[in-house]
C-alpha cells in the first residue's frame, strides 16, 4: 500500500514537472489556462494508483484481511498528497522550463525521497530518527493512510493536521507563483 501511494505522490509530482516542456507550442502559442496542464497530470497517475489498487484488494480479500469500515475515508485522506503534489508539481513546471535539467534532477531526487519516508520501513519511533517524519510534509499523509487501513482511526492527529495545512499551503503558493512567472517564461517552451 505505501508503495503505491508512494508512487502516486511522485508520478503526479514527475508528470507536473515535465508538463509544461512536454506541451511545447501550446505553452508559447496559444492562449488558454497553462494551469490546465500542470492539473491534468494528475490523470495518469491517478488511473495507475486506482489500476494498483486491485491486486492489493485481491491479496486482502485472499488472505481474509478486511479493513476496518473507516477505511471508505482513504480517498479523502489522499486529496492533501494530490494537492502537496501539484503545489511542489506548478513550482518545478515552470522551474523546468527555464533550467531543463530540474526534470531529471527531480526524478533523482524521488527516488531518494523514497527513503525518507516510511514507505518499506515503519514509521520510527525514536528521537534522532522521529524527526524526519515531522520535518518530512509527506510522511504524516501516508502514515495517516496506513493508520485508517491498520487501525481504523488516525494515531497522529496533530502531525497530519500540519501536513494538511502545509500541502494546501504549498499548493496556493505553487499556483500563485506559476500565475506569475508563466508570462516571464512561456516563450521558453
Amino acid at each position: 500500500w505505501s508503495l503505491s501511494v508512494w508512487q502516486l505522490f511522485a508520478g503526479v509530482l514527475g508528470s507536473a514537472t515535465y508538463s509544461l516542456v512536454g506541451a511545447g507550442a501550446l505553452v508559447s502559442k496559444i492562449n488558454f489556462p497553462k494551469e490546465a496542464l500542470v492539473i491534468a497530470a494528475v490523470g495518469t497517475p491517478l488511473f495507475d494508483f486506482l489500476v494498483r489498487m486491485l491486486p492489493v484488494a485481491v491479496v486482502f480479500a485472499w488472505y481474509g484481511v478486511l479493513p476496518p469500515w473507516q477505511a471508505l475515508w482513504v480517498p479523502l485522506l489522499l486529496l492533501p498528497l494530490l494537492l502537496l503534489a501539484l503545489g511542489l508539481g506548478f513550482f518545478l513546471a515552470v522551474l523546468n522550463l527555464a533550467v531543463r535539467d530540474i526534470g531529471n534532477m527531480v526524478g533523482t531526487l524521488l527516488t531518494f525521497g523514497m527513503f525518507a519516508a516510511p514507505v518499506f520501513y515503519p514509521p520510527p519511533v525514536t528521537y534522532p530518527f522521529y524527526l524526519v517524519n515531522v520535518l518530512n510534509p509527506f510522511s504524516p499523509l501516508l502514515i495517516a493512510t496506513q493508520d485508517l487501513l491498520a487501525h481504523g482511526a488516525l494515531q497522529h492527529v496533530g502531525l497530519f493536521a500540519g501536513s494538511v495545512a502545509f500541502a494546501v499551503l504549498m499548493f496556493l503558493a505553487g499556483w500563485r507563483i506559476f500565475h506569475l512567472t508563466m508570462p516571464r517564461v512561456a516563450e521558453r517552451a
